[in-house]
């Protein structure tokens, strides 16, 4: 949309213009009515402003939804840690021998499960915990050793 208007303050006049998108829902009455189109989908929702709109909604549907919880929150027999102090960020925590787990409220206690097809190549391409690298994993996880899937929700 295009405004154009001229301002006349004692002996000047100045014209001005502005150029605004607006984008309306499609059930907006004044959609149809202005012939305003929906606000594109963004292609790449890892860009920095996908990733910020979500970021905006999650804080509004806290701040809408208060988190309340019943009683003891459930939590996985392990869990990763994606701000862990370690030079990748990421470290794997095994929840019942976890110190700091039983210190932390409900609120802290929340996490994201992640599911996903692992696709037709074998499992010898994910990333897995066995015996030999769990001490390993629970120091540090490169995320070069990451699967893109797995890394892409992080």
């Amino acid at each position: 949309m295009y405004v154009l208007f001229t301002i006349d303050c004692e002996e000047q006049t100045r014209d001005y213009s502005n150029h605004d998108t607006i984008y309306a829902d499609r059930a907006d009455h004044c959609s149809s009515c202005f012939e305003i189109g929906r606000r594109p989908i963004m292609n790449d929702q890892l860009s920095k402003a996908s990733l910020s709109r979500m970021k905006e909604l999650v804080v509004l549907s806290e701040k809408e939804q208060p988190y309340k919880l019943v009683k003891a929150p459930y939590l996985p027999t392990r869990v990763l840690d994606l701000e862990a102090s370690c030079n990748s960020g990421l470290r794997l925590i095994i929840t019942k021998n976890n110190l700091t787990i039983p210190q932390l409220d409900s609120y802290q206690k929340r996490y994201a499960a992640l599911s996903y097809c692992w696709g037709s190549n074998p499992a010898t391409t994910q990333l897995t915990t066995t015996k030999e690298t769990l001490g390993t994993r629970l120091s540090s996880i490169p995320m070069e050793t990451v699967p893109q899937t797995v890394a892409d929700s992080i």
